[in-house]
């Protein structure tokens, strides 16, 4: 009996001398996590801890300011994962592709670089809207028929016209995160979004775009946008998860609400 309780204390010892090795090892990886085919990827970290440092919250807000696919995220239209209907499929659509990383090859099941065509298999296809939109779409599937323009079906894939898109839209983003915090395991996020189009990103209009960004001067922002750079302002509630080991995207959208000023 005393040999059993010995063994036992032993596997015991092995157990947790392992977990403390382990679990700090992964922590450490995640922090560290490259993705070769998301060129623009930041490894951003955030906790509902981290939110409540003064200091780590506001690098977070920068970080997620200048993150190139937050940025392309926070145009997204209303949406609300839990309210979802086919109603908008075709716009949904259209921010999936305008989302989706285009040097993230690896997924794409036929490819037309000349006329910017490419195109993923049906199952991979679903895996990236669910990804991004938090939502099974696999009942839907045969309504993207009726949407040419952006994607169409070639054996047993859906091929996406990322250059239709880029045609489409040409313009500059500039975030402002207003308010960040967690609810749940949800990062709840009020964002000022600016776009607006300039063949001078070094103007002085950007520049004093980006002075009131810094000083949180929103208004004067939407004034500048609006008067010198012809742009809009939208602000919105964009609540999401990070999925930085994601196959196709890098935040998932759980609902996008559109405030008043």
């Amino acid at each position: 009996m005393e040999d059993a309780k010995a063994t036992l204390k032993i596997i015991l010892f092995f157990a947790l001398l392992g977990t403390a090795i382990i679990v700090p090892f992964i922590a450490f990886q995640d922090m560290n996590y490259t993705d070769e085919n998301f060129p623009e990827f930041q490894n951003i970290n955030v906790s509902k801890n981290d939110l409540e440092d003064e200091f780590k919250y506001d690098q977070i807000r920068n970080q997620l300011e200048n993150d190139y696919y937050f940025q392309k995220l926070s145009t997204m239209i209303e949406y609300d994962s839990e309210k979802f209907t086919s109603e908008h499929l075709d716009k949904l659509v259209w921010h999936l592709i305008f989302n989706y990383e285009l040097d993230n090859k690896k997924n794409f099941s036929y490819t037309d670089s000349k006329n910017q065509v490419y195109c993923l298999s049906s199952n991979k296809f679903k895996e990236a809207f669910e990804e991004l939109y938090d939502v099974d779409i696999s009942d839907y599937t045969y309504l993207l028929k009726g949407y040419y323009q952006y994607v169409y079906e070639r054996k047993n894939s859906y091929c996406l016209d990322f250059g239709n898109v880029a045609r489409d839209y040409d313009n500059d983003i500039k975030v402002a995160i207003e308010r960040m915090a967690y609810v749940g395991s949800i990062l709840t996020t009020d964002v000022y979004v600016y776009e607006y189009y300039t063949p001078n990103s070094d103007s002085q209009d950007v520049k004093d775009l980006e002075n009131a960004i810094a000083s949180k001067n929103y208004n004067g922002a939407q004034n500048i946008v609006k008067n010198k750079l012809f742009g809009k302002t939208t602000h919105k509630t964009i609540r999401f998860k990070m999925n930085k080991r994601g196959n196709h995207f890098k935040y998932t959208i759980i609902s996008v609400d559109n405030l008043g000023y």
